[in-house]
């Protein structure tokens, strides 16, 4: 070795050993630990589009060909439609009678799985409920058929009543999915109740009434049977009379079977304004039920419950909380299927437990409200959390273990409607959300 190189060697290894280059893998590793410095996440707004009012826009891959198309249900000529496109261009309207019903318009998805998917939307025709049936793949014969699904009293109360949810589950399993709805009379005793439209039969099955105000409903299987939880609360709307003994002076654990009857007698929590949820919880296939109860007798707070399907508790928690708010928790399944529970009991934060009810992660940030669905927006097999901050008009948005949170500005106080993602082939899928009616679409 020559002079050079080992005086080379010699200035490298002093450089190497000096206190400045030392300190810089620590200085790394600390910069690293430092959140939202190098958050890979973002969300970006691409465009902002403005609808007439009443109109709603939705995406969806009804050919599935991996590219989105998008209807807009709304008004024409005074009368409900439903208008659909490619890219800009429409190619194919439909006009109804009467008028869109209050919440949910729509569910749409394939329910003979023939990888078409088709569209139910819901109007009111004077005093009756009507589905209609509508095949929107182009090039396709639109199949139309419209179903009457029950009597609604008329009211002068504009929000009497309302379609809570509505989903598509094959309940007798004869490969045809039934679209399945839950209706809600708010300030008249009936219907609080669950109906199926079953497609192949061309017949309605109908629960009984539950007399308390239902909300959403969760679904599960048994034996390889579909059950239904019906989320509900105690609205105390009506006060002289009841519903087979049942009535919203309180709210109840209800459970259907595929035929819509009661799975098990329905357990009652009396109280004006208590809320009964009631949600499926999956870990490593095997399937558990969480029921989440507002207690306010003595100390405010929530009692979180799991049990077997047979309804035996095996664990049970109170959490005492400083939230006003009504919803405080929310389920999502992770990648591997297993179920998350969301909560934000505390002012401050919100919190991951597992299917145990123990803590697996904490966040400390403000939130005013929980999502009841999180989408997966970039595709990755993998939620993302979403919910309203505090801020006016600000979103949230995080991955599924409570990290690179992401924030997304829009209109202030306005009605959100539910977010598409937008699949654009082999591009990286967009969202779109619209609130009030601005539409705004996001990457």
């Amino acid at each position: 070795m020559n002079i050079l190189s080992k005086n080379f060697f010699k200035s490298a290894g002093t450089m190497l050993l000096h206190p400045a280059v030392l300190v810089i893998p620590f200085a790394v590793a600390v910069w690293l630990m430092i959140p939202g410095i190098h958050n890979k996440y973002k969300c970006e707004l691409v465009s902002t589009m403005l609808q007439n009012e009443g109109n709603v826009c939705t995406y969806v891959d009804f050919d599935s060909d991996g590219f989105s198309e998008h209807f807009i249900t709304g008004i024409f000529k005074g009368r409900p439609s439903a208008t659909f496109y490619n890219k800009t261009e429409a190619y194919q309207q439909f006009n109804f009678t009467g008028l869109y019903p209050p919440s949910e318009r729509f569910v749409c998805g394939d329910i003979n799985n023939d990888l078409k998917k088709e569209l139910f939307l819901f109007t009111v025709v004077n005093d009756s409920i009507i589905i209609n049936v509508i095949n929107p793949v182009k090039g396709e014969q639109a199949v139309l058929q419209q179903k009457f699904l029950t009597l609604m009293k008329k009211s002068g109360i504009e929000s009497a009543w309302e379609i809570q949810d509505a989903q598509l589950h094959d309940l007798n399993n004869d490969g045809t999915s039934e679209v399945v709805i839950l209706v809600t009379a708010g300030y008249q005793k009936k219907p609080r109740r669950v109906y199926a439209y079953d497609i192949a039969n061309d017949t309605v099955l109908a629960s009984p009434d539950f007399g308390a105000n239902g909300l959403a409903m969760h679904p599960y299987t048994e034996n390889g049977r579909i059950r239904i939880a019906v989320d509900n609360y105690a609205s105390g709307n009506y006060y002289n009379d009841t519903t087979g003994g049942m009535n919203d002076l309180s709210s109840y654990r209800i459970i259907l079977d595929e035929n819509l009857n009661f799975r098990f007698p329905p357990v009652e929590e009396k109280g004006d304004f208590v809320m009964y949820r009631t949600f499926p919880i999956y870990h490593n296939r095997d399937t558990f039920l969480l029921t989440t109860v507002m207690e306010n007798q003595k100390d405010a707070g929530w009692r979180l419950t799991v049990s077997d399907l047979a309804g035996k508790s095996l664990k049970s928690i109170f959490i005492a909380s400083d939230q006003e708010s009504l919803k405080l928790f929310s389920t999502f399944n992770d990648r591997s299927g297993n179920t998350r529970i969301l909560g934000f009991y505390k002012a401050d934060q919100i919190v991951l437990l597992d299917h145990n009810l123990e803590v697996t992660h904490r966040r400390k940030i403000k939130t005013e409200r929980l999502w009841e669905y999180y989408p997966d927006l970039d595709l990755d097999g993998s939620p993302e959390l979403i919910f309203n901050s505090i801020e006016p008009g600000e979103i949230v948005i995080l991955r599924d273990n409570l990290r690179s949170p992401v924030r997304i500005e829009i209109a202030e106080n306005g009605y959100l409607h539910p977010i598409s993602v937008i699949l654009r082939g082999e591009k990286p899928p967009h969202f779109m959300m619209q609130v009030d009616s601005i539409v705004y679409y996001f990457r």
